[in-house]
């Protein structure tokens, strides 16, 4: 019986501190909520990849509504205009793979970028480098 009584006073000490070192939320909660619409609904595909084909790429996405295998690449020119393609090539094949980690690696580092585009005005080729040419 003394072992158990110890056992809970032991155990009771614990439970106060966690208690005690427990922050209280503080927070007011009663802020209406902020109304953010998707990026990529608000722009269109781009119609004419000549249009904006050199900038920073500040988005990709793979699986965007529902393409499970394709990739969206958002680029932003020093204007500051916003354009987003879809990638020409599905994101399992060799030639996906490439420009998929080609385009992580370009949106991590914050280089500029270079795009060239098939009949469609989707991306089958993406540039990274000093000043992108």
């Amino acid at each position: 019986m003394k072992i158990f009584t110890i056992l809970a006073l032991f155990l009771s000490l614990i439970s106060n501190i966690a208690v005690a070192t427990t922050p209280k939320d503080t927070t007011n909660n009663t802020q209406t909520k902020l109304n953010i619409g998707d990026p990529i609904i608000m722009l269109d595909s781009a119609k004419d990849c000549s249009s904006i084909n050199q900038g920073y790429l500040i988005s990709l996405s793979v699986g965007y509504g529902g393409n499970t295998n394709w990739a969206t690449y958002t680029i932003k020119n020093e204007k500051g205009d916003k354009a987003w393609y879809w990638g020409a090539y599905q994101v399992d094949t060799p030639a996906g793979k490439a420009t998929l980690a080609t385009a992580i690696y370009a949106a991590s580092s914050g280089q500029k970028v270079i795009i060239q585009c098939d009949t469609n005005n989707y991306i089958k080729s993406l540039s990274v480098g000093p000043d992108s040419y």
